[in-house]
């Protein structure tokens, strides 16, 4: 089975995913780094900015069930580029039907 592996930065932090599973972390040469770790060097409030790029429809729901994991511990989510291209977009359809 082939591995896709996705990389994603958060301020200095490298996350790689293989197969929509989050694997590692690195940070200052440091790796791997806990998800726990990531909370407790940005505090509660943080917001860890993700971008997706060719993450495959199948990974999807995997992926998602760790960043519910990570929201769980206090962290923000915000994702960026190419989650757009794998989930409707009802606004844009609602848009076209104005009179």
């Amino acid at each position: 089975m082939a591995k896709v592996t996705n990389s994603m930065s958060f301020q200095s932090f490298e996350v790689n995913m293989t197969d929509g599973i989050i694997t590692e972390y690195k940070k200052d040469g440091e790796f791997p780094y806990s998800v726990k770790k990531l909370v407790s060097s940005f505090g509660e409030d943080s917001t860890l900015s993700i971008s997706l790029k060719n993450i495959k429809r199948e990974h999807l729901y995997q992926f998602l069930t760790v960043l519910d994991g990570v929201s769980d511990l206090g962290l923000s989510i915000k994702l960026e580029n190419g989650l757009e291209e794998l989930m409707p977009d009802d606004e844009d359809s609602n848009e076209s039907h104005e009179e």
